[in-house]
């Protein structure tokens, strides 16, 4: 997922701390409870890590996780009956290697290999670590001795977080798929790899506007972390046991606590953000700053960023960063 503070979440009891009353009996959840702080919000964010692993990535969500890939995927023809995951921690073969976490891995029961992938923040080179990611699971795939390299399909699914700053502008649709295919003609090489984006931040529809199951989903997405009740439209499966699964209310209490530290992180860096560099400048800041921030400038400039988003990652004022541009290009 390219963002540190990975969690793992389970519905079960492994991983409580038990307690123990003054009789020297378990005190379990009760005595969690007793000090369990009030709850913030109503349904889980899904652009977080563990808020999303916990509601697709665990068992007891299986069928809604199929549902839907089901609905992403429908425009590669591919229909799932079931699905089997797999540990979102892939070993290395050898101790030099890169481990590779994957927010949710599973295998159909064709035999595709499916990982689907989170990203709440911009990440250069995202492209790129995606093609890497897809090798994981085909060289999973590869058999000693005599092989005649017939892999099953592998389908990676990135869903860009529509608070991603900048986005990532991958295309300008909301949902795009990329495969391996021939440059002259465009024709499709091979059905074995399969790349879809899923970028947040090209979706605008309100709830009115809703009318297919992908509006309901993108729509859900986007939203679910900021609603107070169930939608009608969401009242039918899979979507109630989603609702339910999603209330804040019934976590267990120490994936809420891992839920509510990451969502801490994130209150913490969207304040820094918001704040932006020049807020501390005014405050009378070392010169080292506005030397930082000129180098910031420029780089995010010679990567090719359009003005208002080199503003948007900075925190600077338009008319500083326009400063800043305006005397490097006097200098060259």
């Amino acid at each position: 997922m390219g963002k540190s503070g990975k969690h793992n979440t389970t519905g079960g009891n492994s991983g409580r701390n038990s307690g123990r009353n003054s009789s020297g009996k378990s005190g379990g959840p009760n005595r969690q409870r007793e000090f369990q702080p009030k709850r913030e919000g109503v349904f889980i964010d899904p652009f977080t890590d563990v808020g999303f692993k916990y509601l697709l990535g665990r068992p007891e969500s299986r069928q809604v996780l199929i549902h839907f890939l089901n609905t992403l995927l429908s425009r590669l023809g591919i229909h799932i009956t079931d699905i089997i995951y797999q540990n979102s921690e892939q070993i290395p073969g050898r101790i030099r290697d890169r481990r590779s976490l994957f927010d949710i891995y599973c295998i159909t029961t064709n035999g595709e290999h499916i990982i689907v992938e989170l990203q709440s923040q911009f990440q250069p080179f995202y492209v790129e670590r995606g093609l890497f990611y897809s090798t994981i699971p085909l060289q999973r795939q590869s058999k000693r001795g005599n092989w005649n390299y017939n892999f099953s399909r592998v389908i990676v699914i990135h869903v860009l977080s529509d608070r991603m700053n900048p986005p990532m502008n991958i295309s300008k649709n909301v949902i795009s798929v990329a495969g391996v295919y021939l440059a002259d003609s465009l024709q499709l090489l091979t059905d074995k790899l399969a790349v879809l984006f899923v970028e947040m931040y090209n979706y605008s529809k309100s709830l009115k506007d809703l009318e297919t199951t992908e509006d309901l989903w993108l729509y859900l997405l986007k939203n679910m972390g900021k609603m107070k009740e169930v939608p009608a439209c969401f009242q039918k499966p899979p979507f109630e046991q989603l609702f339910k699964q999603a209330r804040i209310a019934n976590m267990d209490f120490d994936d809420y606590e891992a839920y509510l530290a990451e969502k801490k992180r994130e209150w913490d860096e969207n304040a820094i953000r918001t704040g932006g560099i020049m807020h501390g400048m005014e405050k009378g800041m070392e010169k080292g700053v506005l030397q930082k921030l000129t180098e910031f400038v420029l780089r995010l400039d010679g990567m090719g960023y359009e003005l208002d988003d080199i503003v948007n990652l900075t925190g600077a004022e338009v008319e500083q960063v326009k400063k800043i541009l305006n005397e490097s290009s006097g200098k060259n």
